[in-house]
């Protein structure tokens, strides 16, 4: 018999801003509460998502990306300085591409520059598969 526990959605305490306005949800169920101003002004998905009267949105908005991966996004959409991931994965910048975070992505491409010096490897694997020859020639 399922407990009540398994349930309830976990919430992000990184992103978890009690004036929020909106509330994505992960693919895993974790709940984010985050601002709609923060969404808009970063991606233009967002900003036509949000404010399409039509659409009506009820707050919450369920989000195809893992709670890591939706994490690392929302980190660098609202620090300039973002802790870098563990390991870089394309998803991140997927995430950028299908939201069109210019912004989101030029910090995340700032931030892989310091990747190039400590796994040069891994940031020509990266630069490879973004068809970033720039990237791919500082790693060799």
């Amino acid at each position: 018999m399922p407990t009540t526990e398994n349930k309830i959605p976990k919430k992000s305490p990184a992103h978890d801003e009690n004036d929020a306005d909106i509330t994505p949800i992960s693919s895993e169920g974790q709940v984010f509460k985050v601002h709609a101003y923060m969404l808009k002004g970063n991606s233009t998905v967002f900003r036509h998502m949000l404010d399409d009267p039509a659409l009506k949105p009820s707050g919450s908005i369920d989000i195809e990306a893992s709670s890591e991966d939706w994490a690392h996004f929302l980190d660098f959409m609202y620090k300039c300085h973002a802790e870098a991931p563990s390991k870089w994965d394309k998803r991140i910048l997927d995430l950028c591409d299908k939201f069109d975070c210019k912004i989101v992505r030029a910090r995340i491409r700032y931030r892989l520059k310091e990747v190039i010096r400590s796994s040069p490897w891994e940031a020509f694997a990266f630069a490879s598969h973004h068809d970033d020859t720039k990237m791919a020639k500082r790693a060799l």
